[in-house]
């Protein structure tokens, strides 16, 4: 398999930037999984506040413990928090997709590089 192809896969199957790691570009890749962590913490703090909520609820005896009554709950909860919006999953998106990208290219002229290589050594 290609360096790209693995950059590819690391990036999309493990963790944004995770094919930054394959091309040897380890600041980069940390950098990207930061904004990825980041980007993610704003997704899910508004999802556990409502949690939160909706478990004390319960253990006050004001919400029943079971499924329809806790989803009803939960939906009213979420839309008493607010909202990160739709900016998280645009920058989320947008790393994941972009160092996919980026680290097929990388992992394309190392691929390149390789070949060129081998072609003037002779193997």
């Amino acid at each position: 398999m290609t360096l790209a192809k693995r950059a590819v896969l690391f990036s999309l199957l493990v963790f944004p930037g995770g094919g930054y790691f394959v091309v040897h570009r380890k600041v980069l890749g940390a950098l990207v999984g930061v904004a990825s962590l980041v980007a993610l913490y704003f997704l899910a703090v508004p999802i556990f506040n409502a949690a939160q909520v909706v478990a004390n609820q319960i253990l006050m005896g004001e919400v029943a413990p079971d499924v329809f009554s806790i989803r009803a709950a939960i939906e009213v909860a979420r839309a008493q928090q607010p909202s990160a919006g739709i900016m998280p999953w645009l920058v989320l998106a947008l790393l994941w997709v972009g160092s996919a990208a980026h680290g097929y290219l990388l992992g394309k002229k190392m691929d390149q590089a390789m070949a060129k290589s081998e072609r003037i050594s002779g193997k």
